[in-house]
């Protein structure tokens, strides 16, 4: 299946303030919307409610293959996606949307980071891995720095 992503999908949200900071929903108190790709239901909706609860925009996938049809269909700020899945893993999902020119910061979060992956930290970038078990707040940190930090004009 090839995605063809709406330009608002590749590069920026729509109606960006010019720093990569755009979509706010009515009442959200932070710009973003987040992408969280997971399949333990549990960990999936813990990370939207707490995400939410920071005021994020927050879609929940269950594997790689919902995260590239919901990407596909809306444009997101963020991608957080675990790496093993049925499906599509996450490292799949990475690639798939780098090749297919999705600019946008990815978060991977895994017990098992794919260490086979030598181009890992290039194809996250902007982003990176949080490895589990890790501390909410460190990924709401991780979060606010790639949403609330100027993106490079490739990301405007």
């Amino acid at each position: 299946m090839e995605l063809q992503f709406a330009p608002e999908a590749v590069g920026r949200a729509p109606e960006s303030d010019g720093h990569g900071r755009g979509d706010r929903e009515e009442g959200s108190a932070r710009p973003g919307r987040v992408l969280v790709v997971d399949d333990d239901r549990m960990i999936r909706s813990m990370l939207g409610d707490v995400l939410r609860r920071a005021g994020y925009s927050v879609h929940l996938a269950e594997d790689g293959e919902a995260a590239w049809k919901a990407l596909a269909a809306s444009p997101y700020d963020l991608v957080i996606t675990d790496h093993e899945m049925p499906q599509l893993r996450g490292l799949d999902l990475v690639r798939r949307l780098r090749e297919s020119q999705f600019t946008r910061p990815i978060i991977m979060i895994s017990g098992t980071v794919p260490r086979e992956a030598q181009d890992l930290p290039a194809l996250l970038s902007p982003g990176r891995v949080l490895e589990k078990p890790f501390r909410l707040q460190d990924l709401l940190a991780e979060v606010r720095l790639q949403l609330d930090s100027p993106q490079p004009a490739s990301y405007r």
